[in-house]
């Protein structure tokens, strides 16, 4: 248990920071105020949640799986189709009392696609088997899959989000407060469902 970052705690002051997760689990972590998997602010700070990586099963105040704050970039394309499978990869089973069940970002970068993969030096594109996978997270407040706010920055291609709840307002995505969203199919390459390479689906919110 931590206040911050309860399994990964990542503050850039000066150089480039990277982590990369490469066929990795974050999982059952606990943070009593921000990012039950992952903490991460600061420019220059980069995320990489690449091939069969998990982060789940977390808890915080917000930000259950990713906290993402002050330029901290987040790019992603682990996951798995829940809808035939039962194994544990994406951003899944995550748990906060108030906003952002998987990903919480505040001025932050998030990018999620199903088709990246390399290394923090030069990201490569490619055919996806399986989508980029926000699943089964809950807020107590907002976002159940996805909050971001006050100038984020997301873009999401090839991706399932599926089966979050929130207690209050957008069970899958909650945006807000001058932000840029880009939500596409991937374009030039093959993804995981043809019919809907793109699929937001099954999630609940109380209110709205």
């Amino acid at each position: 248990n931590s206040v911050l970052g309860g399994g990964i705690y990542m503050k850039n002051t000066s150089n480039d920071l990277s982590v990369v997760l490469e066929n990795s689990s974050v999982s059952f972590n606990t943070a009593t105020s921000d990012g039950g998997g992952v903490f991460c602010v600061g420019g220059d700070a980069r995320l990489f949640v690449f091939e069969d990586s998990f982060i789940g099963a977390n808890s915080a105040e917000n930000g259950g799986g990713i906290y993402a704050e002050s330029g901290c970039t987040v790019y992603m394309s682990s996951g798995v189709d829940v809808h035939t499978s039962s194994e544990f990869r994406g951003i899944m089973y995550n748990n906060v009392s108030g906003n952002g069940g998987g990903i919480y970002a505040y001025e932050a970068n998030i990018q999620i696609n199903a088709a990246f993969h390399g290394s923090p030096s030069i990201i490569l594109l490619s055919d996806s088997d399986s989508p980029a996978t926000i699943a089964k997270n809950t807020a107590g407040n907002h976002g159940g899959g996805i909050y971001a706010i006050n100038g984020s920055s997301i873009k999401v291609k090839d991706v399932l989000i599926e089966g979050n709840s929130a207690g209050n307002n957008g069970g899958g995505i909650y945006l807000a407060s001058d932000l840029t969203a880009l939500f596409t199919q991937l374009s030039g390459y093959g993804c995981w469902n043809e019919g809907a390479c793109l699929e937001i689906s099954n999630n609940k919110a109380a209110s709205g």
